[in-house]
């Protein structure tokens, strides 16, 4: 917009030059070439001025550029790693997963091995009481009969 207004300005001061020239005096078709010629060096400064930013512009965009490419490089390698980070999480999972199946097998069998110990331990204790409670038994009975045996022997000997 500054440009363009500049222009404008700049030819509205030709036209004052060549206006101004007829009021006060004459000018000549030299000294309109000579203001139009010092109006186009100003232009041609500003252009070159414009051109100059520009370039500075250009170059700020080929900087982001290469910035840009550079951050989509960046971008993908993080992808890569995070796909092998997701590769080798799926595998650890995999692994742990298989690892507790076995370990529901393992509790599993150690359960039913313990639950078929118990009950022969059962049998076995029962059976073990039973021959405790039979010796028993036979003792009682041959306490009581040594007691009958001795109530004789005190009666006879007294």
């Amino acid at each position: 917009m500054l440009f363009k207004y500049r222009i404008d300005l700049n030819f509205e001061n030709i036209k004052l030059l060549y206006i101004k020239g007829e009021e006060d005096l004459k000018m000549t078709d030299r000294e309109l070439l000579e203001a139009i010629a010092s109006q186009v060096g100003v232009l041609t400064n500003q252009v070159g001025s414009l051109d100059t930013r520009m370039d500075g512009l250009t170059n700020q965009v080929s900087g982001l550029t290469n910035d840009m490419q550079v951050v989509k490089g960046d971008i993908q390698i993080l992808k890569n790693d995070m796909h092998g980070l997701q590769s080798e999480m799926q595998e650890g999972f995999r692994e742990a997963y298989n690892e507790r199946q076995e370990m529901k097998t393992e509790i599993r069998n150690v359960k039913e091995t313990v639950i078929k110990i118990e009950a022969e331990q059962k049998q076995k204790f029962g059976a073990l009481f039973d021959g405790y409670k039979q010796n028993t038994d036979i003792l009682e009975k041959i306490e009581n009969e040594v007691s009958k045996h001795e109530d004789i022997i005190l009666k006879m000997v007294q």
